[in-house]
């Protein structure tokens, strides 16, 4: 469980990150809002990773190994992702 949280404390940041990355580059003015709102996202997945368990209930065994459990607020982490990264290509 204790790698689980260490490597959501890399992953969950970086939509937001990226998309404000892309952002400095090429500076669309009409993205430049959401740029900050997903960085606020991405912080706020990261205080969740680290302060409670909603984002992972723990660790299951299936047959590749271990892997994380998820809880109800992983899959609007995922989705949040998803989005960040995507509209990043699409407005690079």
């Amino acid at each position: 469980m204790f790698s689980e949280v260490v490597i959501h404390i890399g992953r969950a940041p970086r939509p937001g990150f990226w998309y404000h990355f892309v952002l400095i580059f090429w500076m669309p003015p009409r993205a430049m809002p959401l740029a900050g709102a997903g960085v606020r996202i991405s912080l706020v997945y990261t205080l969740v990773n680290l302060s409670a368990r909603r984002s992972h209930e723990g660790v299951v065994w299936t047959h590749w190994g271990w892997a994380p459990a998820t809880g109800p607020l992983y899959l609007p982490f995922i989705a949040a992702f998803f989005f960040f990264m995507i509209y990043g290509l699409a407005t690079w």
